[in-house]
């Protein structure tokens, strides 16, 4: 790697210049562009200048025109305090025709070519609109975001809101299931990819009449059996501390009776559920 001589380099081919940050990138692009008008002697509209961002190409702009003026200035007194437009008095052998040049190139500077890539792109596709076969009033959109998350609404809305069960959307919001969780999803998979084998939709209706058909039978029977249950699991003979203390059980009962007075809907089940459960029960009894 050598370093970058502004005044040698060549103007034609292609040039790899690496660059990092405060290092001159707006300089040297001014500066090549001078050398483009004077020693290529290219017009200033037929010059592209391109960069990412708007306020990137604003002070493009901006310093390339400033440095037209300098250039202009140099050349009308004979010197300059920038080096490199002094180096360029010292290249150029008819100064007033580099005058002339610097002089209309700076009146006509509304011509010049300085953009972004997606400013340049659409510009290109309006101006060639019947050979590129786009629509005249095409816009480009440099930010898809909010095109994606509207995408990720609509699926949303029509596949998880409206096409499932009530149970299925609350364990859904329960786990914090969003546009937002579909729109990382889609990020992070190949679209195009083939699933194989390619399967058909599983039905969870018979698992959701089980589910119902429990839950109605559950509602029965803790109607029955709730004041018996609070007696039982408020023990202290019977059961352990640490795992059922005694002050702890209304709170665990109040959940079940908020659960079922949601009528099921409300999933996942509350973790109290797993107390009243044989496994929980057995392990909680005193020897």
């Amino acid at each position: 790697m050598k370093p970058l001589d502004l005044l040698h380099v060549g103007l034609e081919g292609t040039h790899l210049i690496e660059a990092s940050a405060g290092t001159g990138k707006t300089y040297t692009i001014a500066s090549l562009f001078l050398r483009l008008l004077l020693q290529a002697r290219i017009p200033i509209n037929e010059i592209l200048v391109v960069t990412y961002t708007v306020p990137a190409t604003d002070e493009l702009k901006t310093r390339i025109r400033d440095k037209l003026r300098d250039a202009v200035d140099a050349f009308t007194t004979g010197g300059s305090t920038d080096s490199f437009i002094s180096g360029l008095l010292e290249q150029v052998e008819n100064r007033a025709e580099a005058l002339n040049i610097l002089r209309d190139s700076l009146s006509g500077f509304d011509e010049a070519a300085i953009s972004t890539i997606h400013g340049f792109c659409q510009r290109m596709l309006k101006e060639l609109a019947f050979e590129t076969g786009s629509p005249f009033d095409l816009e480009l959109v440099t930010d898809q975001a909010g095109m994606l998350l509207g995408a990720a609404d609509d699926f949303y809305r029509l596949h998880l809101v409206q096409e499932t069960t009530p149970e299925l959307v609350s364990y859904a919001i329960s786990k914090k299931v969003s546009p937002e969780y579909f729109l990382k999803m889609a990020g992070r998979s190949n679209l195009a990819a083939k699933v194989i084998p390619d399967l058909e939709r599983p039905s969870l209706e018979p698992h959701l009449s089980t589910y119902r058909q429990t839950f109605s039978e559950l509602c029965d029977q803790w109607g029955i059996c709730c004041a018996e249950i609070e007696g039982v699991l408020s023990d202290r003979d019977t059961f352990k501390q640490n795992i059922y203390k005694q002050e702890n059980v209304p709170g665990y009962i109040a959940e079940i009776d908020r659960f079922l007075a949601s009528g099921g809907t409300e999933l996942p089940l509350p973790k109290e559920v797993a107390k009243f459960s044989l496994a929980s029960v057995t392990n909680g009894v005193k020897k």
